[in-house]
């Protein structure tokens, strides 16, 4: 009896010292915790913000300052779904503090910061930083990252920062959430050192969560986007600090109508979808308007799917998409629509097997390679047109995407052209059932693990592979030909296409001899008619000069320029276009 008194009491202390105990989470649930509070800033700068505070349907976000507060441009919030709002002016709420609140209003229900207790932060303590990078030539579009690592010190410095911590950040996740391992925000990340290509290193400073909540009023009400400004109504003491020079220049005098008239009206386009032409749009956009300096045009790498459904709402000037609208979705839009291929890209096959360089793989070889039914790179399939190479009797690494993506769509759209066993098993789509491999999200992802991996293969753009230096293969083609990608056979694969009136054309399976069998259009997306007679014309004019005069950049970036029967064609498409 005494011995089972003393094992209930043994019992009973060990459960009363678990209910103090917790144990960290594992990463890739912070990251995901992490990924449902951060939002991208963009337009004013590339930087990111938290979601803390929900009033009505009005949303704040705490970012950093420096960058909002300074930029003459209004600020887009978008949203962990892809969806973009317009900004609220941005108002700082601790003085002198790098660090300021932004506002967006949206009806759909987004996941909000959990704050955690900064003041507990000690040296050597794990942290994670997520946020949104800036573009690179080797990451051109902008997509969340989490890193890992420690606080090295804490302690007050200038603007608010107090910790210090060496997680590798790169420029554009300023203004991210700092988390601890029970996935809560203990801090803003501001800032750090920099190398020579931009990446920050050594040390990185962040705001603690504390320095915000330790404020008069921490929680402003902010006035939604929407709603009159109350700028007017702000004073110039510690808790309302001056306006910033955008809320100043929307307070000055406006010009008479004859100072309007006798200056050039300033035009202005926004645009949003797919990340693939991003970088060559931007390119083109800032071109264009060194040139045309009263021609301002903005363009949010969102994604094909997010474009579409910004363009369909109505609340851009042009929408672009790596594959064409649909039917019903162009039934939506009351304006019409013109889809307009600019420039056009092309999948390779990039592998890693050192010392192997030009492989050819015949049209069965590869169909069989991601069907798993070739596993071994000294498979007689794929000796035979490679006598020359010492291929070894090493695993085949097969690696797709995770994500859905137009990447995956044209990759398996071509399988599915040239294989019956392909399309009556995995078929095409955005995502498929593969029958074999590791997955990786996004290009940079499937890049990434071919690098890692020996024996590795995988289907990215080819500007990805060309950046990594990933050795490539060159593919059997319709006419029996083994083509290895360049510019100019990609480019006599558009050629060898008769595009249909609407511009539409998926180039499957192409005809030719020199032609590179995986080539795809992208689409700019506008309207057949416009409301606005300036705005019509501007976009037209850009969209020319785009088809012409950008064509010329197209190589410099990676892209696959548009041969001049095409350019004819789409040119005489936009002459449609009606104010």
């Amino acid at each position: 009896m005494n011995r089972q008194r003393m094992f209930l009491g043994s019992v009973f202390l060990v459960v009363v010292g678990l209910g103090a105990w917790w144990m960290p989470l594992p990463p890739t649930i912070i990251s995901k915790k992490a990924e449902e509070i951060t939002v991208k800033i963009d337009n004013c700068a590339s930087g990111s913000g938290v979601m803390y505070q929900r009033e009505g349907n009005t949303y704040s976000v705490l970012t950093v300052s420096h960058g909002v507060t300074d930029s003459p441009l209004n600020c887009f919030i978008f949203t962990p779904d892809g969806s973009r709002y317009e900004a609220s002016q941005p108002k700082i709420p601790v003085p002198g503090v790098d660090l300021a609140v932004l506002a967006f209003t949206s009806q759909k229900d987004y996941k909000l910061a959990k704050w955690g207790d900064s003041e507990k932060v000690e040296q050597g303590q794990t942290v994670y930083v997520a946020g949104f990078p800036a573009p690179t030539a080797a990451k051109p579009i902008r997509q969340q990252t989490f890193t890992e690592g420690k606080i090295t010190s804490t302690g007050k410095q200038d603007r608010g920062y107090g910790l210090t911590y060496n997680n590798i950040t790169q420029p554009g996740m300023s203004g991210g959430p700092v988390l601890n391992q029970r996935g809560e925000a203990i801090g803003i990340h501001g800032r750090g050192d920099r190398d020579d290509r931009g990446n920050k290193i050594g040390w990185n400073l962040g705001i603690p969560i504390a320095t915000f909540l330790g404020a008069t009023e921490p929680f402003i009400a902010l006035d939604s986007p929407q709603s009159p400004s109350s700028d007017s109504n702000r004073g110039t003491s510690d808790n309302n600090p001056p306006p910033s020079p955008s809320s100043r220049r929307e307070n000055e005098q406006k010009p008479s109508k004859n100072e309007e008239e006798a200056n050039q009206e300033t035009i202005s386009l926004s645009g949003a979808g797919a990340s693939f032409p991003a970088p060559l749009y931007q390119r083109w956009f800032k071109e264009y308007n060194e040139l045309n300096p009263n021609i301002q045009i903005s363009y949010q790498s969102v994604g094909s799917g997010a474009g579409v459904k910004q363009f369909t709402s109505g609340t851009v000037d042009f929408g672009a998409s790596d594959e064409p609208m649909k039917p019903e979705e162009i039934a939506q839009v009351s304006k019409g629509v013109v889809m307009l291929p600019m420039t056009a890209g092309s999948i390779v096959l990039a592998y890693n097997l050192p010392g192997i360089n030009n492989l050819k793989l015949s049209r069965q070889a590869y169909v069989d390679i991601f069907l798993g039914k070739i596993t071994q790179w000294n498979d007689p399939a794929i000796v035979a047109h490679n006598p020359n190479l010492a291929l070894l009797n090493q695993p085949i690494q097969v690696v797709y995407r995770s994500d859905g993506s137009a990447t995956t769509k044209t990759f398996t759209k071509h399988l599915t052209a040239i294989s019956p066993e392909w399309k009556a098993g995995p078929g095409e789509g955005k995502t498929v059932n593969w029958p074999v491999g590791i997955n990786a999200k996004g290009n940079e992802g499937v890049t990434a693990q071919i690098k890692q991996n020996q024996g590795a293969i995988g289907y990215v753009e080819w500007g990805y592979a060309q950046l990594n230096n990933l050795p490539m293969a060159a593919l059997e083609n319709k006419s029996g030909n083994f083509v290895f990608f360049t510019l100019e056979s990609a480019s006599k694969t558009l050629a060898a296409v008769e595009l249909p009136d609407n511009l539409v054309a998926f180039i499957t399976d192409p005809d030719g001899f020199d032609s590179y069998p995986i080539v795809t259009y992208t689409w700019l997306l506008a309207y057949k008619t416009y409301d606005n007679s300036q705005k019509a014309q501007a976009l037209k004019d850009v969209i020319k000069w785009s088809l012409t005069e950008g064509q010329k950049v197209s190589k410099d970036l990676g892209y696959i320029p548009l041969p001049e029967n095409v350019v004819s064609e789409v040119q005489a498409t936009v002459d449609s276009i009606k104010p």
